[in-house]
C-alpha cells in the first residue's frame, strides 16, 4: 500500500525554511525587521546613550511596527518569525547597551519580556481588526492606537482634573509599558522628572503616582490580550454571504 505524500507536502514549507530556497524565505522574512529595528534602536543608543531613553523608545518603536511586519505577510510561521525577528532587534541593541551601564542581566530580561509582551499585544490588535477592516488600514489604526496607548500621560493630562480621569490612572499606571519598565529600571532616572515631560504631563505633579514594582501587570494584560485577540482571529470564520433572492451562499 502506498503512502499518500500530501501531509509530506503540506509540512515541507514549515520544515525548510533553514534550507535551499526555504532559506532564502527565513532570510527574506527576518532579515528586514531585525535589520530595521536594529538601525533605529542603535539610532535611539546614539542619541540618548545606555540610558531610561533608550528603553522606552525600543519598546514604542517595536509596538508601532510590529503592526506593519505582521501585515506585511500571510503564512502564521512567517508572522511568527517576523515578530520574533523584529524583538531581537531592539533587544540585541538592549544587550550591547547592558554592559555600558549599571543595568543588570536579569533587568535587561525582564525589560525584554515587556518588549516581547507589546509585540504580541499589537500584532493580536492587528490581526483581529484585518478581519473587519482589511490588513492595510489595521496595521494603520493598530498603529495610532499603539502611540495613544503609550502617550496617554500626555494627552490626558488636558482633563486631568476630572475626578474619573483621576481614579482611571490608578489602573492605567501598572499596565503601562513606559512606567512598567521605568519601574524596573528606576535606578536610570524618572520618566515623567525629564524637562521635557516635567512640561507635558501632570503625573507625579497635579496627579501622585507611584511607578510599578513590578512588569507582572503589565507584561500579563498585553500577553493575555494579544493571546486572546491571536486565537479569535484565527478561529474566526467570515460567514457566507447570503443572495437574498433564493437565499443560497454565494
Amino acid at each position: 500500500m502506498e503512502v499518500s505524500d500530501v501531509p509530506n507536502q503540506a509540512l515541507t514549507p514549515a520544515l525548510s525554511l533553514g534550507t535551499g530556497r526555504g532559506g532564502n524565505t527565513f532570510l527574506a522574512v527576518a532579515l528586514p525587521p531585525f535589520l530595521l529595528l536594529t538601525l533605529l534602536t542603535t539610532c535611539c543608543y546614539l542619541a540618548a546613550g545606555p540610558t531610561l531613553g533608550l528603553y522606552l523608545g525600543g519598546v514604542a518603536l517595536a509596538m508601532t511596527l510590529t503592526p506593519q511586519f505582521v501585515a506585511a505577510h500571510r503564512p502564521p510561521i512567517e508572522r511568527v518569525l517576523a515578530i520574533a525577528s523584529l524583538i531581537d532587534g531592539v533587544g540585541i541593541v538592549w544587550l550591547i547597551a547592558m554592559f555600558q551601564s549599571d543595568v543588570t542581566f536579569g533587568q535587561w530580561l525582564t525589560a525584554y519580556i515587556v518588549l516581547a509582551a507589546c509585540a504580541i499585544a499589537a500584532a493580536g490588535l492587528t490581526l483581529a481588526l484585518a478581519r473587519w477592516i482589511g490588513a492595510l488600514f489595521a496595521s494603520a489604526l493598530t498603529t495610532a492606537i499603539a502611540l495613544a496607548w503609550l502617550t496617554w500621560p500626555i494627552w490626558l493630562s488636558a482633563w486631568i482634573e476630572q475626578p474619573g480621569v483621576v481614579r482611571a490612572t490608578n489602573w492605567l499606571v501598572p499596565l503601562h509599558p513606559l512606567l512598567a519598565l521605568n519601574g524596573l529600571l528606576a535606578h536610570l532616572g524618572v520618566w515623567g522628572e525629564s524637562p521635557l515631560m516635567y512640561q507635558l504631563t501632570s503625573l507625579g505633579q497635579d496627579v501622585p503616582y507611584s511607578l510599578p514594582n513590578s512588569i507582572a501587570m503589565c507584561a500579563g494584560a498585553h500577553v493575555l490580550l494579544g493571546g486572546a485577540l491571536l486565537f479569535l482571529s484565527a478561529t474566526w470564520k467570515p460567514r457566507a454571504a447570503v443572495d437574498e433572492p433564493d437565499r443560497h451562499t454565494r
